[in-house]
């Protein structure tokens, strides 16, 4: 679980009411050896932003660039492989929410 809040950007240990039933959801599919944490940052990040789920994609987007899982060149650049396959309007709110948060946390 506490693995889980820091992937969302929480603080390990405060965790959430129903986190049996969210560590039991999550904990598999965080857990996959195949895949690397970054590996399931870019898919997730891909996911959320075609789904139009704003709230997690920032804070996945927060958590890409705190942990280091994806520099800013990286995020940048998902956001241009991802054009074509979310169309215009929700690939321009991507790179607007990308470029905040870069911003914000002073990258370049």
């Amino acid at each position: 679980m506490d693995h889980l809040m820091r992937i969302n950007g929480g603080e390990p240990g405060k965790h959430h009411p129903f986190a049996a039933t969210v560590e039991r959801i999550f904990s598999e599919a965080w857990s996959l050896n195949s895949l690397t944490g970054r590996d399931r940052r870019l898919l997730l990040i891909g996911a959320l932003a075609g789904l139009g789920v704003d709230d997690m994609l920032t804070r996945h987007l927060d958590a890409a660039l705190r942990t280091g899982d994806l520099n800013p060149g990286e995020l940048r650049d998902a956001v241009a492989f991802l054009v074509p396959y979310l169309g215009l309007a929700r690939a321009a709110k991507l790179h607007a929410l990308v470029e905040e948060l870069i911003d914000r946390c002073g990258e370049t």
